[in-house]
């Protein structure tokens, strides 16, 4: 019986985190070959990299899962962009930063709620939504999964949450 460890994993071509099953004593390279199971979107032309979430550098691929730091439900995003240059359009201006594929929508947020200097109570009264779209992604999803494999680029803008008055 083969010892296997549960990851949660993203990436272009899979829109929802996906749970799956892989050897405890596999390699990081392991998890693209499952990822490619689940829809993970290719280019013959670029890397393949493997990240934790938030990480700011990729995993070597030929390490096993314990000495990248890979553990029972930890989150990986798999994609081909170094960085994401994510733009966000707020009251009529725009910041761009350069991001690690891995990064939240929240981490996103958060780096944005500074740099337009929101106050604290406005900061819980706005969320991130992709540009030209009505997609509020949750905080939780990894920006990587909104780049293509060529063009490592993301647009958001910070809006109002829709608030119901009664």
């Amino acid at each position: 019986m083969v010892d296997t460890i549960e990851v949660f994993l993203q990436g272009p071509g899979i829109p929802q985190i996906v749970l799956v099953n892989v050897p405890s004593q596999g390699k990081v390279r392991d998890l693209i070959e499952v990822a490619r199971e689940k829809g993970l979107k290719l280019d013959g032309e670029h890397a393949l990299e493997v990240w934790l979430e938030n990480a700011e550098e990729p995993l070597n691929l030929d390490a096993t899962f314990k000495k990248a730091g890979i553990v029972p439900r930890c989150r990986v995003h798999i994609h081909t962009c170094r960085r994401i240059e994510v733009t966000v359009n707020y009251n009529g201006k725009s910041e761009q930063h350069p991001f690690p594929p891995s990064t939240t929508v929240g981490k996103v947020k958060q780096w944005a709620d500074k740099k337009f200097g929101l106050k604290a109570t406005d900061v819980t009264e706005h969320v991130l939504q992709l540009c030209g779209s009505t997609n509020k992604p949750a905080d939780d999803v990894q920006i990587g999964t909104f780049a293509e494999l060529r063009q490592c680029t993301v647009c958001f803008d910070l809006i109002p949450k829709v608030r119901v008055e009664g």
